[in-house]
């Protein structure tokens, strides 16, 4: 289950939230990496907590 972007939107303008540091969303996308069972199994584990786009790469390094 996604939460809808406005939701988290009223919550981080309300102070109930606070937004995620990039090393924290880094972290957890390598955790989740680890975790996976392969790369589509991570792609989608990574869209559903809404990191998919967090640490991504448009070239793979050399």
């Amino acid at each position: 289950m996604t939460i809808p972007p406005q939701l988290d939107q009223r919550r981080l303008a309300a102070g109930a939230a606070k937004p995620n540091t990039p090393a924290e969303r880094r972290a957890a996308t390598l955790y989740i990496a680890t975790c996976a069972h392969d790369a589509d199994d991570c792609a989608r584990l990574l869209d559903m907590l809404g990191l998919a786009t967090a640490n991504a790469r448009t070239e793979v390094p050399a």
